[in-house]
């Protein structure tokens, strides 16, 4: 593709965009890439830039220059470097991650080579709050659950810790739907669940002693948040138009869903897992797989394991039991509907 714009606007796609001429005030931006499912363009004025390379690849991180860019760098060259670790090479030589003004209530959008994250959640204000966060501040929310997250007890601050998980997130969509490919209206718990499950791998590397706990609060405990607040459990394997509300949605494929992940590890171990999802990437790069042939795949890898990985799944995906999975029920059951 062939950008141009005013001289002083700065481009960034998903693949190499080094390719740049100015003349009379106009700058041409020759942009290519090789493999990519979509090719994404965000152009902004009076942003900067900070980048590293490492295993090959170039990580750009471009925002405000009063954003925490050096911050959000180190964090995106974690999670490349854990993810690269366990799914496998990451096939591109560039990384963006870009501050963009997506809106409240959405955290980040992949797209091959490149993430968004909303300007918001980049700068620590998540969501795009701003000050309700200060107003909210003295209120009693006990009852809602928000304790559970335990996040203060881990050390990290809930707010801050949101664009920690949610650059891992993002960049872990580079394997689970950028290269490994999903019919994101068909299939939404092939890439969801795993991009959440990809974070849970960059936690483990970044925070070894509590990993778990900070999974936890950002997978399941979110779907016991949205239990006590009267959203509905719903299977997960569905189609994404088939789900009652977006709330319903997000409670049953980013938060409960990636408890499947988090219960087969403990049968059939951290290491077996991960490496019979890197083989499914291996085998199935660049082409769309359905939730079925990820069930199928997962349920053959595990050996003797396979019929109870299958019952597992039956439960965490095809069924709206996630109150007995997770234990839930006690939190909530002497709340009104």
């Amino acid at each position: 593709a062939t950008v141009s714009t005013p001289a002083g606007f700065t481009v960034v796609s998903g693949g190499p965009d080094d390719d740049r001429t100015t003349a009379d005030g106009v700058t041409v931006s020759r942009l290519s890439g090789v493999g990519l499912r979509d090719l994404a363009l965000v152009v902004a004025a009076d942003v900067d830039t900070v980048s590293q390379e490492v295993e090959g690849v170039t990580v750009r991180v471009v925002g405000s220059p009063e954003a925490p860019l050096d911050d959000v760098l180190v964090e995106s060259v974690d999670s490349l470097v854990a993810l690269n670790e366990a799914f496998g090479p990451y096939p591109w030589t560039e990384l963006d991650v870009v501050a963009t003004p997506l809106g409240s209530g959405v955290g980040g959008m992949e797209w091959p080579g490149m993430v968004w994250i909303e300007e918001g959640v980049f700068s620590d204000d998540p969501l795009g709050m701003g000050d309700m966060f200060d107003a909210v501040e003295g209120l009693d929310l006990e009852g809602l659950g928000l304790d559970e997250l335990g996040l203060d007890e881990l050390g990290l601050d809930p707010i801050e810790s949101v664009r920690e998980w949610t650059v891992a997130h993002e960049v872990g969509h580079q394997w689970w739907h950028a290269v490994l490919g999903n019919d994101s209206i068909e299939s939404p718990a092939v890439d969801e669940p795993l991009a959440q499950l990809a974070a849970c791998v960059v936690m483990r590397a970044r925070h070894p002693d509590t990993w778990q706990d900070i999974c936890d609060a950002q997978t399941v405990d979110t779907y016991r948040q949205s239990r006590q607040l009267g959203v509905e459990d719903a299977p997960a394997a569905q189609p994404s138009d088939a789900f009652d509300s977006s709330l319903e949605y997000a409670a049953s494929v980013y938060g409960k869903a990636p408890g499947f992940y988090l219960e087969a590890a403990d049968l059939i171990g951290w290491d077996p897992l991960v490496a019979a999802l890197r083989d499914f990437i291996e085998e199935n790069a660049f082409t769309l797989v359905s939730t079925d042939g990820l069930r199928e795949h997962l349920i053959d890898a595990a050996g003797p394991d396979g019929e109870h990985i299958d019952e597992l799944w039956e439960r965490w995906f095809s069924r709206a039991v996630g109150d007995e999975d997770i234990e839930a029920a006690e939190l909530f059951g002497n709340l009104d509907p």
